[in-house]
């Protein structure tokens, strides 16, 4: 089997775990995404038991059986990667229990998220073979989860490729364009990057170090971002040219950098320490970008192997140690921020988890002192509140103002590597200000404000999102009650993780939620609602359906013509949903129209041509004394139009009123006789009145 051969070749085990591999492969049938899987697998060399599970995910998914035949451990990690299948968009949100899930996964079981990305990875990699809808949800969840949980688990092998398929996915040209560029510079790159490697082995042979040196590839996406986020042309990237410096120890990272020193010149602000600074994600090793020898930046990496396989496999790195030793509780200590996820209740919505799940991606980082000289970590762009934020939520919420380098600074203003920053605080500030969330770059601040707002305002955020959802509601025409029925609301707290009414008010006014994502959701409802009722009342109703009248998204509608107005075509119109009697049509001049429930007006047209004619009304005012009935019925019968009903009341002595009721095809042929009748020397007004006392 060729995907057996493809696992034996990787020497990642035993000959007695391939013997046992062949004999459970025996029977079973593998495609392409099986393939992709299992090398995706073998890239971050995970053990045994991972590699089992991922060659059988997909004919676990077709048949539970399956796991029955594995070993043991084999069928728990399945059932929750199927469970994890579970995990998708809806109105381009993931919920918040979906999320949840996955962190649980991954706290729980590290192999099943590691196999669960390179499960994404094998999709994407074969986009072809998806649907166009089937790949744009893929491609979603890939930008809004699998890349930022990539990152932050310190797998670069999976992020950089599925950052690297979103790109071409989402922007081609840009994506081809870069490549192209790429390409025409790449035998020049090449050439410049082997003269570099040659000169820092002959350094590393100097200082009798056993260690390696190979270049770097550069990702697309990488280069993408940094095109568009500071303006840079190809030719100025940095580390566009790049080689990593391997060796065992620290101290001998140190010994190659003093080195590197003295052979090249740096290039000021751009040396980075992340050993003895590490990344928030646990990432270590020292950049130094230096002029090469034909005077272009050459960024080169130093770490010690046990860095570099973190920095490669991440988490993953563990099973590249069979004997455990002491890496449980490694991986422990790199998996405690799923834990602090987990436990902080003051997430209100997916996207606050999705915004903490993003830290530290795409930015780079800058570091920052206090006035004692304590370095602080933020990502490019902070200000002093992100600042004062990550040195304690109490200096956060008490902040009025800042020094950077001695100089009091707006708190908008930028922070720089190595600014020296002081905080001013006040005891008797009444907090952060709701402004605050659009100045700050760290989810840490603002997952620290929206706690504070949450905790310390919520009376005022329920009387202030309470007021914002009805404004919502009323611009949207329909009462707000209509709307918070409970039922609807249980959906809602359960995505949001809130508990009551009252979080849900307060949420939206401290701004964890918007209150058009709130009454979108529950108007969509409400829809919904109507229309099985109108579905409902069809079923009862006493009349054929009326193919005179059109309502968006409702086929086979019984309806009635209202009495009070009868509409005819030309006029504008409306639906009124009776409780049992189907959809009341009235012009939407109607007055009693205005006394009607708006939330149960649904909006109608006519047909674009009927073959029907309707009753409509109007009335002659006229002299008694020249008065001729004859040729008024006359006139109606010339214009082939039938009459319905006469009526002739005294208005005084001089002048009586007559009520004429006639069945006609539209306005216009109603506006044709009028116009007729109104030519008579008799007749002083006449006009169109809405119904009368002639029955249908």
């Amino acid at each position: 089997m060729e995907i057996i051969q493809l696992i034996k070749n990787s020497n990642l085990y035993s000959e007695e775990e391939i013997l046992e591999l062949s004999k459970l492969t025996q029977n079973q049938t593998f495609n392409k995404f099986d393939e992709c899987i299992c090398n995706n697998l073998i890239q971050v060399k995970v053990d045994y038991t991972t590699m089992l599970c991922g060659l059988f995910l997909n004919a676990y998914r077709q048949d539970q059986e399956v796991g029955k035949k594995l070993p043991n451990g084999c069928n728990k990690i399945l059932e929750t990667l199927l469970k994890l299948d579970n995990i998708n968009l809806v109105d381009s949100e993931i919920s918040t229990e979906n999320i949840k899930n996955l962190l649980i996964s991954i706290a729980n079981d590290i192999r099943v998220i590691i196999i669960k990305l390179a499960d994404v990875l094998s999709l994407a990699e074969n986009v072809d073979s998806l649907t166009e809808q089937e790949a744009l949800h893929l491609h979603n969840l890939i930008g809004e989860l699998y890349a930022p949980i990539s990152a932050r688990l310190g797998l670069s092998v999976f992020k950089s490729k599925l950052q690297d398929l979103n790109l071409k996915y989402f922007h081609p040209k840009e994506y081809k364009k870069i490549d192209d560029e790429l390409s025409v510079l790449r035998e020049e790159r090449e050439n410049e990057i082997e003269k570099n490697i040659v000169i820092l082995k002959d350094l590393l042979k100097r200082l009798n170090i056993d260690g390696d040196v190979y270049g770097r590839v550069k990702h697309i996406s990488s280069i993408f971002n940094k095109l568009n986020d500071k303006n840079l042309t190809l030719s100025t990237i940095y580390d566009l040219l790049a080689v990593r410096v391997i060796v065992n120890t620290v101290s001998e990272c140190y010994e190659v950098l003093s080195e590197i020193n003295g052979i090249y010149q740096p290039i000021d602000g751009r040396f980075k320490d992340y050993i003895s600074r590490p990344k928030q994600n646990g990432y270590k090793s020292i950049h130094t970008t230096v002029i090469s020898s034909n005077s272009d930046p050459l960024e080169i990496q130093i770490r010690t192997k046990e860095m570099h396989e973190f920095a490669e496999y991440g988490v993953a790195a563990h099973f590249l140690y069979k004997e455990k030793k002491s890496r449980t509780s490694n991986l422990d200590e790199k998996l405690l921020w799923v834990r602090k996820l987990l436990e902080n209740s003051s997430f209100a919505s997916s996207s606050d988890y999705l915004d903490e799940l993003k830290t530290d991606l795409y930015a780079n980082e800058i570091f920052v002192q206090t006035p004692l000289g304590k370095v602080i970590s933020l990502k490019e762009n902070s200000t002093p509140i992100d600042f004062a934020y990550a040195i304690h939520s109490d200096v956060g919420n008490k902040c009025v103002g800042a020094k950077i380098n001695g100089k009091i600074m707006p708190l908008s203003s930028h922070l720089k590597n190595g600014d020296v920053v002081e905080i001013i605080t006040n005891p008797n500030s009444r907090g952060p200000s709701p402004d605050w969330l659009k100045l700050v770059n760290t989810s840490q601040a603002k997952n620290r404000m929206k706690a504070f707002f949450k905790r310390e305002m919520k009376d005022e955020n329920i009387k202030k999102g309470k007021t914002m959802l009805e404004a919502t509601a009323k611009a949207k025409k329909v009462d707000i009650k209509n709307l918070l029925v409970d039922s609807w609301l249980e959906e809602l707290f359960d995505k949001w993780s809130l508990k009551s009414l009252d979080d849900l008010y307060a949420t939206v006014g401290y701004g964890g939620l918007t209150s058009t994502q709130v009454i979108n959701r529950l108007f969509n409802k409400y829809k919904q609602t109507l229309k099985v009722e109108v579905n409902e009342t069809n079923k009862s109703a006493p009349k054929k359906p009326e193919n005179a009248i059109v309502f968006d998204g409702l086929d086979n509608i019984m309806v009635r013509f209202a009495r009070c107005c009868s509409p005819v075509p030309g006029d504008e119109i409306v639906g009124f949903i009776s409780q049992g009697r189907g959809i009341t049509i009235h012009c939407t001049n109607c007055l009693n129209v205005k006394s009607l429930d708006h939330n149960r007006l649904i909006s109608a047209r006519w047909q674009e041509s009927i073959d029907k004619k309707f009753a409509c009304s109007f009335s002659i005012l006229c002299t008694k004394q020249d008065m001729n009935i004859i040729s008024l019925t006359k006139k109606i019968s010339e214009q082939k139009i039938e009459l319905l009903g006469l009526k002739i009341n005294a208005v005084d002595r001089s002048t009586n009123k007559i009520d004429i009721q006639v069945s006609v095809k539209n306005t216009e042929e109603l506006a044709s006789l009028i116009n007729k009748i109104e030519q008579d020397k008799w007749v002083i007004k006449v006009e169109r009145t809405k119904g009368g006392n002639f029955g249908n």
